[in-house]
This record gives C-alpha cells, structure tokens and sequence, in this order.
C-alpha cells in the first residue's frame, strides 16, 4: 500500500465518508478473497485459467492482485464496492490512453462479472514489462523525466470529455484540500514529523506563508496517481516501460503529475520534466507544487506511520531533503523567467 498520494487517499476518504464508515480506515476491505478464491473466481468466468498458477502480488488501496499462469497475468480485484466505478472508469479510458502516450499502460483483456463468489466486477491484464521503483532501484534521472514530459504532454491532449461519465473528487485536490486535510490530522502529523523540521513546515500550516489558490487554469485529463511506484522502469536502462494504476484519472491541474518525482527525486528531475513537458509550466504552477509538498507529503509520512508501513523510513528521509530544497526557487524552462 506503499506510495499512495494524496488524491487517492482523499478519494478513499471521501468513499468511506459518503458511506459512514469513518471508522473504518481508508484502506479497508468489505469482502473476503485469499489466492484459492481469486483462482476459483477467474477459472469460473475464464476457464482457459482453470488449474493455473496463482500468486499473491500486492494489496493497494483499492484492490488487490494476483498474478495468474505463470505470472504472465495480473487480475485486479476491488477491495470495496465504492471502488467498482473506478475500475469502470479505467475500463472506458485506457483504450485511448494506450493510444495516445507511446508508454504501455495495462489493457484490461479480461473483464469479470459480480458472482456469488465475489461481488464486484474485476479485471486481468497481461503483466507489462518493468518494474514498479523502490528504494534503491537506480534509474536515468534525466531520460525517465523527459519520457514522462512527453508521455504526460500527450496525456493532457486527450479531451475530457473522455471523463464526462464519471466525477471524481479529485477534481477539486488542490491547496485547498489539502490544508483541510491536514488540520483534520494535524495532531498525529506533528507527531510522526522529525521534531527539528517543525519549524521549516509549520509556517505553510499556519498561514504565515498564504495558501497559493487553487488551480484556475484549463483543466486537462490527468493521471492524479503519478508516482514513482505507478511508473515501472526497465531495471536494464532505467527508463520508464509503463504506467499503471489509472483508478485516479481525473479533469485537474497538470502540475498533479509532477509533485510525486520532485518529492523523490528531488530537483534534478524537475528540471528536466520542466524542459520537456508543453504547454510550458509557469512559475504559479511550481510554486503551488511546492506549497502543495510542504502540505502534503507531511501527511503522507504520518499515513505511512500510522499503517506501520515499511516505508516510513522511507518518508522520514524524503521529508528532510524536501526541508532543505523548501527555500529553493524552481528553475523556468531555458530562456523564460
């Protein structure tokens, strides 16, 4: 469940809220499904799986998945009903995509029906080459972020109206959204903070350095979820093979897919994303980045925290390398300022 950004968590959120089961942590489950399950569920619906292999991937916050034969297969199980519409979601628009950014993305091949073994649709794909980054994984810095300046330029030329069928509370995530999430939390955020860094964060908290407003700008089709651990790379070159993860996929502010890099990546990625991706950015839309980060990525570290998830430490360093860049300017593409 690692690497989740704010738009996903606010997204679950807001599920659990319109159901009221704020008790309930985002991230929950209302059905049970373990592997014996899962392979019994696809063989009924798809009997070319029938005796195949079966292995536990991962759990996100919205679904769970298997590989399936011999690993050549991910299927991709909802964790709640309010996730259904989201897989219906990427079930209509990755088509396009695929079409549309020259980076593979997951074409969902196979499409389950709710049974009285599971309840919600599900979907299975064939595993895309790469894989996800993690600590430690080198990868090419400067191609991977002139990549996905390309990949995201052509992303945000594909009309919204791609989307007319679906809303999403993404929409709104902005600076906004994001102070009001972590005053709903702050508490718990100081706590999971590095004491000496308070003082670099608290002023974007507290007012002393305004909230920038919200995005006001065109809207473009976006990915909402881009991050390091929804890119995955070639572990030969280092460079971006596909994107997953699309269940975020909304009509916002195109400055949503660079916040997660500079917060891993730090500077050196900016850059180059910034050089490549069209319409050029402005200086608004990084600074707004930046607020964003100082806001958010606080929060990420005390989700990590709180979920006991193995990359708290993870957050705990990142958080500290943002502290010490939070007072540097971002650089405007050559020959603007």
């Amino acid at each position: 469940m690692s690497g989740r950004s704010g738009g996903a968590i606010w997204r679950s959120l807001r599920g659990c809220c319109s159901r009221n089961v704020m008790s309930q942590p985002p991230w929950y489950a209302d059905r049970f499904l373990d592997a014996e399950l899962a392979l019994r569920v696809v063989a009924s619906q798809f009997p070319a799986f029938a005796g195949a292999t079966i292995d536990y991937l991962a759990r996100g916050y919205d679904n769970d998945c298997y590989l399936v034969g011999e690993g050549e297969w991910i299927f991709r199980f909802p964790r709640r009903k309010n996730v259904v519409p989201w897989i219906e979601k990427e079930i209509a628009l990755l088509p396009a995509v695929a079409e549309q950014i020259g980076i593979a993305v997951p074409r969902f091949d196979y499409v389950g029906k709710p049974s009285a073994d599971f309840p919600y649709p599900f979907v299975g794909y064939r595993k895309l080459p790469g894989e996800p980054w993690k600590p430690g994984v080198k990868i090419d810095i400067e191609g991977s972020a002139k990549r996905l300046a390309e990949a995201m330029t052509k992303l945000h030329e594909l009309p919204p109206s791609l989307l007319q069928n679906w809303t999403s509370p993404n929409d709104d995530w902005g600076p906004a959204e994001m102070m009001l999430e972590l005053h709903s939390n702050l508490d718990k955020v100081r706590k999971a903070m590095p004491p000496d860094l308070l003082s670099t964060f608290e002023p974007y908290w507290d007012g002393r350095i305004p909230a920038p407003p919200n995005f006001e700008g065109e809207r473009k089709l976006i990915h909402y979820d881009l991050s390091p651990e929804h890119v995955l790379f070639d572990p030969q070159t280092g460079l971006p093979t596909g994107i997953i993860d699309w269940a975020d996929a909304g009509v916002g502010d195109p400055i949503h897919e660079l916040g997660a890099f500079e917060y891993n990546f730090g500077r050196a990625y900016t850059e180059v994303y910034v050089e490549n991706y069209r319409p050029r950015l402005t200086q608004e839309s990084l600074d707004r980045m930046r607020f964003q980060l100082m806001v958010h990525a606080p929060v990420w570290l005390m989700y990590a925290k709180q979920n006991e998830e193995a990359d708290y430490e993870k957050h705990w360093g990142l958080i500290r390398k943002l502290a010490g860049a939070s007072s540097r300017k971002f650089p405007l593409p050559s020959g603007e300022g």
